[in-house]
């Protein structure tokens, strides 16, 4: 995010400046820990959710991807009177 102001805290800190008004930053032990617990607990939550579905995930995301690409020919046909932007 542009512009975004992030403030150092105990879990992260200024790591190093790469630019003008560019700063990295660095995760803290503590940062690392909140990280994979928050990853562990997704994992969690997609094999949940994975679980209730009455068709497998990989058939459910191909069709996602399909109807993703049938949104964009459309926008993207000629006389559409909506464009993508």
């Amino acid at each position: 995010m542009a512009g975004t102001k992030v403030t150092p805290t105990s879990r992260c800190r200024a790591s190093k400046t790469i630019g003008p008004g560019w700063t990295t930053l660095a995760l803290t032990p503590a940062g690392r820990d909140v990280w994979r617990r928050a990853a562990s607990n997704l994992q969690e939550t997609v094999t949940a959710l994975e679980a209730r579905l009455e068709r497998p995930a990989a058939e459910i995301q191909q069709v996602l991807r399909e109807l993703h690409a049938a949104f964009d020919a459309e926008l993207a046909a000629p006389g559409r009177p909506l464009s993508r932007r």
